[in-house]
């Protein structure tokens, strides 16, 4: 009987080599994903923070006094 340590030491080798490869790609997507989410989400605020500006002067807009001028033709 032949024991062929080679070939077991080489498929625990590669095994392992795909292994640390896919544990890199699903951190590095893990990564970008975190980042298109906090992008998205200062996008969100700036937005936000745009629309209150916009309905604070559509308020004061509303809110003032109509002065009613003739026009001369």
């Amino acid at each position: 009987m032949i024991i062929r340590y080679g070939k077991f030491i080489q498929a625990i080798l590669y095994l392992l080599i795909v292994a640390f490869v896919l544990f890199l790609l699903v951190k590095f997507i893990n990564k970008l994903h975190k980042k298109t989410s906090e992008q998205q989400n200062i996008e969100l605020k700036e937005s936000n923070e745009q629309l209150k500006v916009l309905k604070e002067i559509r308020d004061l807009l509303v809110n003032r006094p109509v002065i009613h001028h003739e026009h001369e033709l």
